[in-house]
């Protein structure tokens, strides 16, 4: 009786879970988006966790790649570990920047620091230039071209989205 009472607590727990997972009342990929292909990208500031200043402004005339992540999602470390794997070393004229929208910069250089990352990172824990970009969602990779236009966004992460970034930064 007891293992029979176990069972149906389990059971109703994982609805209740279930239920909650598939509620979540998320908005889609598209209307979370407040930047997308073909606008020009939201200019910003930021420290890095080298003690630099990273502005998007200074990157006109290269290309730059801005990516929102959250030092706490595990599709972000698949991403990250595609581009040191795949990606890197980039041209001198693309300027790769990861913005933890998470963490302040002590947990981003720890995040770092851990698992061998040697691109630029920084925090922006109030979301102050994450919500320029987006609502939701991590992570997100903006390839913003020489004029400051972005070319590709993805969302979350895919694996052939590394294919799709080599191709979108190869033919700028």
């Amino acid at each position: 009786m007891r293992n029979h009472l176990l069972k149906i607590a389990v059971l109703v727990a994982s609805t209740f879970i279930a239920a909650g997972c598939i509620d979540d009342n998320l908005p889609s990929h598209t209307e979370s988006n407040i930047v997308v292909e073909g606008m020009t990208a939201p200019n910003f500031w930021i420290d890095t966790i080298d003690g630099d200043e990273f502005c998007l402004e200074e990157c006109r005339g290269d290309i730059a790649m801005v990516i929102f992540f959250s030092h706490l999602c595990p599709d972000c470390k698949a991403l990250f570990d595609d581009i040191e794997s795949q990606l890197l070393p980039l041209d001198e004229d693309v300027h790769l920047i990861a913005i933890n929208r998470d963490g302040d910069s002590q947990a981003t250089a720890l995040y770092r620091e851990e698992r061998g990352y040697t691109f630029d990172m920084a925090a922006d824990p109030d979301k102050a230039i994450y919500s320029l970009y987006a609502t939701t969602y991590v992570p997100r990779c903006y390839i913003i071209d020489r004029k400051g236009i972005v070319k590709l966004l993805t969302i979350e992460y895919e694996k052939e989205y590394i294919s799709q970034i080599k191709e979108c930064i190869a033919t700028l």
